[in-house]
């Protein structure tokens, strides 16, 4: 793996580490990001203009900006964040990544059950007015006796 390949993975993990964490972290992970971001764009809109040339509220301006505008990609970051974890019920605030996992494993086995059903290798759904349905039920344990047998009389 080359170095460059290295670096694009380091930073793809630094960014599902941010979508997963809790809001202490990410904050944590925003602040490191966001001075690095700020030492640039300081240097540049320094280097690039002359301050003796500017006039007292212009230069100031020009600080605000270097302070305010690199903060606005982790706004919008965050947003992006609070906005799907709200829309898949998952809390705003603490740590999320074993839910994330979960949510991960379940599209995968909704996709490969999709995939054997596709290729009739499993039925699409269980038959619940199948009496044999609820007599593999009961010997997994998931019914009791009594559960089985109302719903045997009700089935015949």
């Amino acid at each position: 793996m080359t170095k460059r390949e290295q670096n694009v993975e380091a930073g793809r993990k630094f960014g599902e580490a941010i979508n997963a964490a809790g809001i202490i972290e990410r904050f944590f992970g925003y602040a490191i990001l966001w001075v690095i971001l700020f030492t640039i764009s300081h240097w540049i809109a320094y280097l690039s203009f002359n301050p003796s040339d500017f006039h007292v509220v212009v230069r100031r301006l020009v600080g605000l900006a270097t302070i305010f505008l690199p903060a606005l990609p982790f706004y919008f970051w965050e947003r992006n964040i609070r906005k799907f974890r709200r829309a898949n019920g998952l809390s705003i605030y603490k740590n999320v990544k074993a839910e994330l996992e979960q949510m991960e494993l379940n599209e995968r086995i909704a996709k490969e059950h999709k995939a054997f059903v596709a290729n009739g290798l499993v039925k699409e759904s269980a038959d619940k007015k199948d009496i044999d349905y609820w007599f593999g039920l009961l010997q997994k344990g998931a019914i009791t006796q009594e559960e089985y047998e109302v719903k045997k009389r009700e089935l015949i």
